[in-house]
C-alpha cells in the first residue's frame, strides 16, 4: 500500500520517518547486495521531495517571504546538506561514526557529562562518609563519657577501662549513667556498641564505593579523552580531499570542496541582505484557518524527523507561519477596531448599517478560531473576545446613560445615539 506523505495527511510523517529509519539501518548490508543502495536512496528521495511539496505549498499559500529569498534558501539547504555529506567522508569523522558517534560535539558533550556526573556523584559519596564519621565521633564520645563517668578514680589505659566496663555491673555512679544514655537516646551502651558496628561496615561500604566510581570514572574518562586525541588527530593529518570526497564534489557539480563552501556563502550574503529589506505582510483576505491549522500541524511532525534538511526548512517555516498567524491576528484586532470607531460614529450620506455589518463579519470571523486552537492560541483569541466582550459591554453601558440624559433634557443627539444602538444591536 502506497503511504500519502503530503500535506493533506500530516499524521503520516512519524510513519514516513520509521520507515526512513529502517531502511537506512540496511546500508550497513549494501556491500553485500549493492540493490539496497538504490532502494534506500529512492525511499529517501520520496520522503523529501514529498516534504519540499508540502514546504513549498505552504510557502505559496500563505506568502510567507519573498519568493526568491524562499528559494534560495531552498537551495542552500541542499547545498548544506551536500556539505555535511562531505564531511562524513573525512577519515576523523568516519573513525567517530566507528566509535558511535556521528559528530564531535556529541562526543565533547558525553565528556563534559561525564565530567559533571564525576563530580556529583563522588560529592554525594563524601558526604555520607563525613555524615557518618560525624556519626561515629558521636557515639566514641559516648562511651568515652561512659567509661569516664564509671571509673573516673580508676588508672590504667583507656582499652583497659573499656575492657572493664563491659564487664562491670554498672557498680558505680549506675543512676548517673542510666540518666546520660537516657539522654543520649540509648537505654544501655550496648546498643551504642551495636551501633557504631553497623556505622563502620555502612563507612566501609561507602569507601570502598568511593574507590570503585573514581576507578570507574577514570577509566571511562580516559576511553573518551583517548577517541578525542585520535580524532583530533586526524583532523591535522588529512589535510587533502580523499578520492571518495572528491566523487561525492563532483557529483554535484563542484570542482572543490572551496567552491561548495564559497557558492554557500554567497547565497548566506544573498539571504541576510534580503531580510534586512523584507517587507510587511498584507492581508487582503481572510486567514485560511483550515489549512493554517493543518500546516501547523504537518510542519511539528517535519521537526521531530532525524533528516536535517528537512528538519531545519520546517523549523524555519514553523517560525515564519507563526509569526503570520500572529500578525494576522493583530491585523484582524485592527479592523475590528476600527469598523467599532466607525460604526460608533454618525457620518452624513454613509448608511450607518454598513459599518455594522462589516464589524460583524470580523466578529464572527474571530470567533469561528476557536474550532482551531493552535491557531487560536497564537493570536491569544481568547483575551481578544473577551476585551472586546468587555469593551461592548462598557460602550452599551455609556449608550444608555447617553440616551437617558438626552432624553431629559429632550436633545436631538437622541436620534444619533438610537441610530448608533441599533447598528450595533443588528451587528
Amino acid at each position: 500500500m502506497k503511504v500519502d506523505f503530503t500535506l493533506k495527511y500530516p499524521n503520516n510523517i512519524p510513519l514516513a520517518q520509521d520507515i526512513v529509519a529502517k531502511v537506512e539501518l540496511l546500508s550497513v548490508l549494501e556491500h553485500c547486495v549493492p540493490e539496497l543502495e538504490k532502494y534506500r536512496h529512492k525511499i529517501l528521495q520520496r520522503f523529501l521531495q514529498s516534504t519540499q511539496s508540502a514546504f513549498d505549498r505552504i510557502q505559496k499559500t500563505f506568502n510567507l517571504e519573498d519568493q526568491d529569498v524562499y528559494l534560495i534558501k531552498q537551495q542552500l539547504k541542499k547545498l548544506e546538506e551536500i556539505k555535511r555529506d562531505y564531511e562524513k567522508l573525512h577519515p576523523a569523522r568516519i573513525y567517530l561514526q566507528k566509535q558511535g558517534y556521528s559528530d564531535s560535539n556529541i562526543l565533547n558533550r558525553e565528556i563534559d557529562d561525564l565530567r559533571v556526573k564525576e563530580k556529583i556523584e563522588l560529592q554525594t559519596i563524601e558526604t555520607k562518609l563525613r555524615q557518618l564519621q560525624s556519626h561515629l565521633n558521636r557515639l566514641n564520645e559516648i562511651i568515652r563519657k561512659y567509661v569516664e563517668m564509671s571509673y573516673s578514680k580508676q588508672e590504667g589505659t583507656m582499652m583497659e577501662m573499656v575492657t572493664d566496663a563491659i564487664q562491670s555491673d554498672f557498680r558505680q555512679n549506675s543512676v548517673d549513667i542510666e540518666s546520660y544514655l537516657r539522654n543520649q537516646g540509648y537505654t544501655n551502651i550496648e546498643d551504642v556498641y551495636e551501633e557504631i558496628t553497623t556505622l563502620k561496615k555502612n563507612y566501609d561500604f561507602e569507601s570502598q564505593d568511593l574507590q570503585n566510581q573514581k576507578a570507574q570514572f577514570i577509566i571511562s574518562l580516559r576511553n573518551l579523552e583517548s577517541i578525542k586525541k585520535e580524532h583530533d588527530s586526524l583532523l591535522t593529518t588529512h589535510n587533502t580531499s580523499s578520492v571518495e570526497e572528491i566523487n561525492l564534489l563532483e557529483e554535484q557539480g563542484f570542482k572543490s570542496f572551496e567552491s561548495l563552501d564559497l557558492s554557500i556563502q554567497e547565497k548566506t550574503r544573498f539571504i541576510a541582505e534580503r531580510e534586512k529589506n523584507k517587507q510587511a505582510y498584507f492581508f487582503n483576505d481572510r486567514l485560511d484557518t483550515a489549512s493554517a491549522d493543518n500546516a501547523l500541524l504537518y510542519i511539528s511532525q517535519c521537526e521531530k524527523v532525524s533528516h536535517d534538511r528537512v528538519k531545519e526548512i520546517a523549523t524555519d517555516t514553523n517560525t515564519r507561519l507563526q509569526k503570520y498567524i500572529r500578525e494576522y491576528g493583530h491585523f484582524l484586532d485592527q479592523e475590528i477596531n476600527r469598523k467599532f470607531n466607525y460604526a460608533c460614529t454618525i457620518y452624513p450620506q454613509i448608511d450607518p448599517f454598513q459599518y455594522s455589518h462589516d464589524l460583524e463579519l470580523r466578529l464572527q470571523e474571530l470567533s469561528s478560531l476557536e474550532k482551531f486552537p493552535t491557531v487560536f492560541q497564537l493570536m491569544d483569541g481568547s483575551e481578544k473576545i473577551e476585551r472586546w466582550r468587555r469593551k461592548f459591554r462598557e460602550y452599551h453601558n455609556t449608550l444608555a446613560t447617553k440616551m437617558e440624559e438626552c432624553t431629559l433634557r429632550e436633545n436631538t443627539e437622541l436620534s444619533d445615539q438610537l441610530t448608533i444602538a441599533q447598528g450595533l444591536c443588528s451587528g
